[in-house]
């Protein structure tokens, strides 16, 4: 059984997470005090084998930001980024010059964590608003691994009920730098058909 998104469904959840996108970046303008702004480029419905993919293959060293989904619907959170990309951003968040970090240290994975939490957050309100149910995470954890590594312990995480995962490619530009990150609602099984149902998705298909 392979579940899509029609092209209105699409547009309809990447207009809610870019209206989310939109709150977190005036949130990081304030904890960062520089001009910061969000955008969703893409964001669709994968089966959850894709993951890797995101990042360009099963091997690619990936820093990761993780919560564990809360509320109506139950599963993981993961917002991540290559991890060249996210000593950039930890160096933007931490006004360190550019290219400064290369190992990243207690300091840059809080500053990390906080800015994941923030726009897990504002993206978790806009889809909670979207599909009229209540989600919440819990704090988060800093993982730094091979993607595929990555996924295998989301699997374990969710006992490998997680069979597909929203992803939402996201754009931060502080002043002019830009960092690029993913955006990972991964649902158990369960809690994605009450998600498929609140969108109008036949899970029959």
């Amino acid at each position: 059984m392979e579940l899509k998104l029609t092209q209105l469904q699409t547009d309809a959840l990447k207009e809610m997470v870019s209206i989310g996108a939109g709150n977190a970046a005036t949130a990081l303008s304030q904890l960062v005090k520089k001009k910061t702004t969000i955008k969703v480029p893409n964001a669709t419905l994968c089966p959850i084998d894709k993951a890797p993919e995101v990042f360009g293959g099963a091997e690619v060293l990936v820093a990761a930001i993780y919560l564990r989904l809360l509320g109506d619907a139950s599963g993981v959170i993961l917002f991540s980024f290559e991890k060249n990309e996210a000593g950039r951003l930890a160096d933007l968040l931490l006004a360190k010059a550019p290219g400064t970090t290369k190992i990243l240290n207690e300091m840059d994975q809080s500053a990390l964590k906080e800015t994941a939490t923030i726009l897990s957050g504002a993206y978790l309100s806009a889809i909670a608003k979207f599909l009229k149910m209540r989600l919440l995470v819990s704090s988060p954890a800093f993982a730094e691994d091979m993607a595929g590594a990555i996924v295998d312990n989301i699997l374990i995480e969710t006992s490998k009920e997680a069979d597909y995962f929203f992803i939402i490619d996201t754009d931060l530009e502080i002043v002019e730098e830009k960092v690029k990150a993913y955006f990972f609602f991964i649902p158990d099984a369960e809690s994605l058909k009450k998600i498929m149902l609140a969108m109008g998705v036949n899970s029959g298909a």
